[in-house]
């Protein structure tokens, strides 16, 4: 029996071979020192992507709309991995714990990039952590992770509310673990976290 296709996940993709080019898959390639799989399109498709599926997604059940995102992160096509951060970020009101270990899952099993890492951190996890306070203490052991990308993610979840001078304590603990990391992209995060977490506003009312 054949597999049947969601029909929207059938449309994006034939949208992006359409567009694919060498230029393109070319440029995206020589952005990231890891191995990425890209069709090769511009960013612009991919966003244009996003406005006409998100409507058709809104009418879906959340479960429903997870298992859209998890066909796209499985291709392991660069740009559908964009499109599931993209249009997942559109559903995040009210997200809680559940969503955190659903994009926790996303870490360990669907990221090889430094952009996929930090589309979840920031915008799927960062939001989860600022509906809920709570869950930003979840991030710490991630500094012992194997997998490079929950490293880099223990720091850059913090981003956002770094810059608004929150979780300092935390931030400078998981600073401290990861100041010795001998990865460059860990390191990279640290220096990123360290700048946003300076320009916070004080908050010693707090």
């Amino acid at each position: 029996m054949a597999v049947q296709i969601d029909p929207l996940l059938r449309q994006i993709r034939e949208r992006l071979r359409a567009a694919a080019n060498e230029g393109d898959r070319t440029a995206i390639r020589r952005f990231f020192r890891e191995t990425v799989t890209p069709y090769g399109v511009k960013s612009t498709l991919v966003h244009e992507l996003t406005r006409y599926a998100l409507p058709l997604l809104r009418e879906r059940t959340p479960a429903a709309r997870n298992r859209f995102f998890q066909e796209l992160w499985k291709s392991g096509m660069y740009e559908e991995g964009m499109l599931a951060v993209y249009l997942a970020r559109r559903f995040t009101r009210g997200c809680g714990p559940c969503e955190f270990k659903l994009w926790e899952r996303w870490l360990d099993r669907y990221v090889t990039n430094w952009a996929h890492c930090d589309g979840i951190s920031m915008h799927l996890i960062g939001a989860a952590i600022a509906h809920h306070p709570e869950l930003a203490a979840r991030l710490e052991p991630w500094t012992l992770s194997p997998n490079l990308w929950k490293r880099r993610s223990a720091a850059a979840s913090l981003v956002r509310e770094a810059r608004q001078g929150r979780h300092r304590a935390l931030t400078g603990r998981i600073l401290r673990r990861l100041e010795g990391d001998p990865e460059s992209l860990i390191q990279k995060a640290v220096i990123w976290l360290q700048r946003e977490r300076a320009r916070a506003p004080s908050l010693r009312a707090r």
